[in-house]
């Protein structure tokens, strides 16, 4: 809504936010012990075994199972491009690129992802963008970037002033 009201959909963003940081951060630790297609095809059959699971036990089997979406070609075709394209190569990017840079640059490019979903949303989708969200997104995208600022470090001499203050 037009509110800045905390919802449901906030708190499940946030969690989501939580889990890809630390898929990041532990991708970055095990793509330096093997390699990227292997990663990627691991990660890919672990998520792809569990969806198939979880829908099965929660999503209509009727609509999933239905002839009428099976056949239709545009469906077909989404999900083709989805799996192929924007999961299956985007992975495998992101893992081979992950072995030669640290978590932290990778997060840096990840910022970005934001601001090219809502450039893709404006000129494929017609979206419009609202002034809330035009701010909403600028806060997000420059938060995550101070975030990743590293600090100035402090000269020796003002750490050793900070010591003997905290001995007296």
């Amino acid at each position: 809504g037009d509110s800045f009201a905390i919802n449901i959909g906030d708190v499940l963003t946030l969690f989501g936010a939580i889990a890809f940081a630390f898929h990041i951060i532990l991708s970055g630790k095990y793509t330096k012990q093997m390699d990227a297609l292997t990663f990627t095809t691991i990660q890919l059959a672990t998520v792809g075994i569990s969806s198939s699971i979880f829908s099965l036990i929660f999503e209509d089997r009727t609509v999933s199972f239905s002839n009428e979406l099976w056949t239709n070609s545009t469906f077909i075709f989404a999900v083709i491009v989805t799996a192929i394209f924007c999961t299956s190569i985007a992975f495998w990017v992101q893992m081979f690129a992950q072995q030669h840079i640290s978590s932290t640059k990778a997060a840096l490019i990840f910022i970005f992802e934001p601001v090219f979903a809502a450039i893709t949303a404006v000129l494929f989708a017609d979206e419009t963008l609202s002034i809330q969200t035009i701010i909403g997104g600028t806060f997000i995208v420059g938060g995550m970037f101070l975030s990743e600022i590293p600090l100035p470090k402090r000269k020796a001499k003002e750490l050793e002033k900070e010591s003997i203050y905290k001995e007296l």
